[in-house]
Protein backbone atom coordinates (compact mmCIF):
# COMPACT_ATOMS: atom_id res chain seq x y z
CA UNK A 1 0.00 0.00 0.00
CA UNK A 2 1.40 3.40 -0.61
CA UNK A 3 0.58 6.22 2.19
CA UNK A 4 1.59 10.35 1.63
CA UNK A 5 3.02 12.00 4.44
CA UNK A 6 4.52 15.65 5.30
CA UNK A 7 8.07 14.50 6.77
CA UNK A 8 9.89 17.18 8.83
CA UNK A 9 13.64 16.37 7.70
CA UNK A 10 16.82 17.30 6.93
CA UNK A 11 17.91 17.26 3.05
CA UNK A 12 20.66 14.52 4.42
CA UNK A 13 18.51 12.27 6.11
CA UNK A 14 15.59 12.35 2.88
CA UNK A 15 18.82 11.73 1.13
CA UNK A 16 19.92 8.61 3.07
CA UNK A 17 15.98 7.06 3.37
CA UNK A 18 15.52 7.61 -0.66
CA UNK A 19 18.92 5.55 -1.15
CA UNK A 20 17.59 2.61 0.89
CA UNK A 21 15.81 1.96 3.73
CA UNK A 22 14.24 -1.27 4.98
CA UNK A 23 10.90 0.22 6.41
CA UNK A 24 9.89 3.17 4.48
CA UNK A 25 10.01 2.78 0.64
CA UNK A 26 9.96 6.05 -0.73
CA UNK A 27 8.03 6.37 -4.13
CA UNK A 28 7.88 10.29 -4.71
CA UNK A 29 9.74 13.02 -2.23
CA UNK A 30 8.90 17.05 -3.21
CA UNK A 31 10.52 19.57 -1.57
CA UNK A 32 8.49 21.86 0.32
CA UNK A 33 9.61 25.07 2.50
CA UNK A 34 11.26 25.12 6.24
CA UNK A 35 12.71 21.40 6.30
CA UNK A 36 9.18 19.83 5.40
CA UNK A 37 9.21 17.04 2.75
CA UNK A 38 5.76 15.90 0.80
CA UNK A 39 6.76 11.99 0.72
CA UNK A 40 4.97 8.92 -1.03
CA UNK A 41 5.48 5.95 0.68
CA UNK A 42 4.98 1.69 0.00
CA UNK A 43 5.07 -0.18 3.29
CA UNK A 44 2.91 -3.02 4.12
CA UNK A 45 -0.77 -3.38 4.15
CA UNK A 46 -1.45 -2.11 7.30
CA UNK A 47 -3.97 0.49 9.74
CA UNK A 48 -2.02 3.95 8.56
CA UNK A 49 -3.40 6.57 6.62
CA UNK A 50 -2.39 9.70 4.81
CA UNK A 51 -1.69 12.64 6.36
CA UNK A 52 -0.57 16.71 6.07
CA UNK A 53 0.26 16.62 10.18
CA UNK A 54 4.11 16.99 9.78
CA UNK A 55 6.19 13.94 11.29
CA UNK A 56 9.45 12.72 11.66
CA UNK A 57 11.00 10.35 9.83
CA UNK A 58 11.79 7.92 13.28
CA UNK A 59 8.41 8.69 14.48
CA UNK A 60 6.76 7.39 11.31
CA UNK A 61 8.98 4.85 11.04
CA UNK A 62 7.82 3.58 14.77
CA UNK A 63 4.06 3.90 13.71
CA UNK A 64 4.65 1.44 11.01
CA UNK A 65 6.73 -1.02 12.53
CA UNK A 66 3.67 -1.30 15.10
CA UNK A 67 0.87 -1.03 12.76
CA UNK A 68 2.83 -3.63 10.54
CA UNK A 69 3.89 -5.88 13.22
CA UNK A 70 2.52 -8.98 11.73
CA UNK A 71 5.35 -8.22 8.48
CA UNK A 72 8.04 -7.18 11.16
CA UNK A 73 8.65 -10.06 13.12
CA UNK A 74 12.46 -10.36 13.49
CA UNK A 75 14.07 -7.45 15.31
CA UNK A 76 17.88 -7.74 15.28
CA UNK A 77 20.15 -5.55 16.93
CA UNK A 78 23.46 -5.36 15.37
CA UNK A 79 26.68 -4.76 16.54
CA UNK A 80 29.55 -3.90 13.98
CA UNK A 81 33.14 -4.42 13.81
CA UNK A 82 33.60 -0.62 14.70
CA UNK A 83 31.69 -1.08 17.82
CA UNK A 84 28.69 1.09 16.34
CA UNK A 85 25.19 -1.10 16.87
CA UNK A 86 22.08 -0.71 14.82
CA UNK A 87 18.16 -1.67 14.99
CA UNK A 88 17.26 -3.78 12.05
CA UNK A 89 13.30 -4.90 11.36
CA UNK A 90 12.68 -7.69 8.68
CA UNK A 91 10.28 -10.63 8.53
CA UNK A 92 12.86 -12.93 7.73
CA UNK A 93 16.25 -13.71 9.60
CA UNK A 94 17.98 -13.91 5.71
CA UNK A 95 16.37 -10.42 5.27
CA UNK A 96 17.59 -9.22 8.55
CA UNK A 97 21.37 -10.27 7.89
CA UNK A 98 20.96 -8.59 4.13
CA UNK A 99 19.57 -5.63 5.63
CA UNK A 100 22.99 -5.14 8.00
CA UNK A 101 25.07 -5.86 5.44
CA UNK A 102 23.51 -3.04 3.19
CA UNK A 103 23.43 -0.54 6.08
CA UNK A 104 27.39 -1.55 6.60
CA UNK A 105 28.30 -0.74 3.59
CA UNK A 106 25.99 2.60 2.95
CA UNK A 107 27.45 3.66 6.09
CA UNK A 108 30.94 2.87 4.95
CA UNK A 109 31.48 0.65 7.91
CA UNK A 110 33.31 -2.93 8.11
CA UNK A 111 30.33 -5.40 6.81
CA UNK A 112 31.60 -7.73 9.79
CA UNK A 113 28.80 -8.45 11.94
CA UNK A 114 30.42 -9.82 15.13
CA UNK A 115 27.25 -10.01 17.45
CA UNK A 116 23.36 -10.56 16.78
CA UNK A 117 20.49 -10.41 19.45
CA UNK A 118 16.97 -11.82 17.32
CA UNK A 119 13.56 -11.54 19.12
CA UNK A 120 10.27 -12.69 17.62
Amino acid sequence: MEIRRTIKATDEEMSRVFDYDEILNVKYCEKQKNGLFRVRFRIPECSLKDSSVPITLKKLKENVVKACSDTYRVIADVTYSDGTTRRIYASTFECAEEYAQKHGKEDGKPTQIIKRYWED
